[in-house]
């Protein structure tokens, strides 16, 4: 005879009752809300610059929380925090900065940062006979190595040893993404090879005012110009401006590449004293020391890189011609 409900129901009930209060008394290892440290990030990463931030996604992916400092599309070399930015450094694991001297305006900050954990300069390692000279922003060598993806590697390898070192739990993860990063910068130099064999030898000479440049264009059979450059603000003076387009008229340059960080003014200011000589020289603003913000297509090293060397290849093709 089948047994009624209220024969069986009740044990049932208690017994599902006492499993799950054992559910309870479990330890965090065995059952974890979804709110729990298993799917939360492991590092919390402090980060400089944008181009910084790229080379630690490049290797972490969303395993870190990256917290930068200096805005998208700032200048890295003048940029000044606000006091409170140290709160940034509550709960960090590590800070990552360029290095070679040129988050000049974060010296304080990183002396800080420095108190809380390791400090790290991405490109502080790179060979020094790698580096350029001087640019004209006050560092002791050239700081934009970025610019050149070869380089760009040698500071992947250094974020990817940094984190390592701190989560060696994720190393595989971290070495596995930093060689596909890698392979991609390989193939960005092979991509900037190519753009730049549109321009015939005769126009590859270039006039700037940053002689970072040369990282991303003396490779690649570029004459570069370095141009007189001052740190005034605004720049340039009508002064300076007329000192540049001399220089500028005298190399035989068809462009003057002067870094989009500066004021709005700066290439009509430059322009104008060019075409008051009777020059036809133009001036080309471009971004050498910043990506976008977080999910557009200029906060992609590749991308960017692929966009810069486009622009300065049509310019050079279509100006000198």
């Amino acid at each position: 005879m089948r047994p009624s409900r209220g024969v069986w129901y009740w044990p049932s009930l208690l017994l599902l009752l006492v499993a799950v209060a054992g559910l309870g008394g479990c330890s965090s290892a065995a059952w974890q809300s979804p709110t729990s440290e298993v799917l939360k990030p492991r590092l919390v990463v402090i980060t400089t610059t944008s181009l910084v931030s790229g080379l630690v996604r490049d290797v972490a992916g969303d395993r870190v929380e990256v917290r930068q400092i200096v805005p998208p599309g700032a200048d890295a070399v003048a940029y000044r925090p606000p006091a409170n930015v140290t709160g940034l450094l509550d709960g960090a694991d590590v800070t990552f900065h360029h290095g070679l001297g040129l988050e000049t305006g974060l010296g304080s900050f990183l002396a800080v940062a420095a108190g809380t954990g390791p400090v790290v300069g991405v490109a502080d390692t790179i060979p020094p006979d790698r580096l350029l000279p001087p640019d004209g922003n006050g560092t002791a060598v050239s700081a934009a190595v970025w610019l050149d993806p070869a380089l760009w590697t040698l500071a992947l390898e250094r974020v990817t040893d940094a984190l390592e070192d701190l989560d060696p739990g994720a190393a595989d993860t971290y070495r596995a993404r930093s060689s596909a990063a890698g392979v991609r910068y390989a193939e960005l130099s092979r991509y900037l090879a190519g753009t730049f064999a549109m321009v015939p030898g005769a126009r590859r000479v270039v006039a700037t005012t940053d002689g970072g440049l040369s990282y991303l264009l003396a490779p690649h059979g570029f004459t570069v110009a370095v141009l007189p450059s001052t740190a005034s603000r605004p720049w340039p003076t009508a002064a300076e401006a007329e000192l540049i387009a001399d220089a500028a008229i005298g190399t035989g340059a068809a462009v003057v590449l002067v870094p989009a960080r500066t004021q709005a003014s700066a290439s009509a200011v430059l322009t104008s004293a060019l075409s008051e000589r009777g020059s036809r020289v133009s001036v080309l603003p471009v971004t050498l020391d910043s990506l976008g913000r977080t999910g557009s297509l200029e906060a992609d090293y590749e991308a960017t890189m692929r966009g810069l060397s486009e622009l300065i290849m049509v310019a050079l093709v279509v100006e000198g011609g």
